[in-house]
């Protein structure tokens, strides 16, 4: 992105330094006569051919708005083709095995790792760059381009698939959220304390619901579940039953 918007500006500035060079050119006395056509001074009032010369000393402000505007809205055309182009061509450097569902990086399992609950207390803070935002929104929806796709996230209705056609908004209470898991981590040998977790809970809640930049919040068209006192089949028997409407 830097180097075209070097190649950009330069550019613009040898145009601008060459037009003002050959107007000091023909302002110091220069002129040519030809048989087919002359070289001479002519001051232009207003635009191309003066046509504007009515607007005075407004014109140059105009001039001044709508070169701010074209410039303004190339940068922006520039910018958003090159975050497509970086989604576009760069691949996670993750995989999940489909028959185990453990996640790996660089062939290691870091299934056990990611979920972690040291892990867990940086989540919310690293979520919250704009930078980082940006690059995995970009990420998900070029995954979801064919769609037959179902993707979980705090932001998943609201920013990164907000034309989605199903959207469900899963809660339960902070307690039971805790208890569940704190259960799975013991069962991977995790010895984190049952207040540790409600805590690190509480804290992503805090973060995401009030960070500037995706916050959580449910989308007007999502429906809610409200999974408190609800299993597992319960869970995908509404969710199948809401998909086959």
């Amino acid at each position: 992105m830097a180097k075209i918007l070097g190649v950009f500006f330069a550019a613009f500035f040898v145009v601008f330094a060459l037009d003002q060079a050959v107007k000091q050119i023909f302002l110091g006395g220069f002129s040519w006569q030809g048989e087919y056509f002359s070289l001479v001074l002519a001051y232009n009032r207003g635009v191309a051919f003066s046509m504007f010369a009515f607007l005075g000393q407004w014109l140059k402000f105009i001039q001044l708005a709508l070169i701010a505007g074209v410039c303004g809205y190339l940068l922006w055309r520039l910018k958003r083709k090159f975050d497509a182009q970086v989604a576009a061509k760069t691949e996670p450097n993750s995989s999940s095995n489909s028959d185990s569902n453990l996640s790996s990086s660089n062939g290691k399992n870091i299934e056990n790792d990611i979920r972690s609950i040291d892990v867990a207390n940086w989540v919310s803070e690293i979520a919250k760059q704009p930078e980082i935002r940006t690059y995995l929104v970009n990420l998900q929806r070029k995954m979801g381009e064919a769609k037959g796709v179902v993707m979980d996230g705090r932001d998943i209705g609201t920013v990164v698939f907000p034309d989605a056609e199903l959207k469900i908004f899963m809660t339960a209470s902070e307690q039971v959220r805790a208890e569940r898991r704190y259960n799975e981590l013991k069962s991977k040998g995790d010895n984190t304390s049952f207040a540790e977790v409600l805590a690190n809970i509480q804290h992503r809640d805090h973060i995401d619901t009030t960070r500037k930049e995706s916050p959580l919040k449910k989308a007007d068209d999502a429906i809610v579940i409200d999974n408190t006192h609800l299993t597992i089949d319960q869970q995908v028997e509404k969710i199948l039953s809401l998909v086959n409407k």
